[in-house]
């Protein structure tokens, strides 16, 4: 979380093994899991909610654009 820009992101998805909630956790994996390391680490996530309005979107819009921006 960026409490600085005041994004916060949870990401539940790619390699379920790989997340935090899984430290403790007894399981078995059955393969590499390379598809889902895959999606875990070269995947651009935006999360969704129903509340969002157009304000919010563009305070996203703005902060990806600084981001990209920075990195040229």
């Amino acid at each position: 979380m960026n409490l600085k820009k005041k994004i916060n992101s949870l990401l539940f998805a790619g390699n379920i093994t790989k997340q935090p909630l899984m430290k403790n956790i007894e399981f078995k994996i059955h393969n590499s899991l390379s598809n889902t390391n895959e999606v875990m680490n070269n995947t651009f996530w935006m999360g969704v909610y129903p509340a969002l309005q157009k304000p919010h979107l563009d305070y996203m819009f703005d902060k990806i654009s600084e981001f990209i921006k920075s990195k040229k």
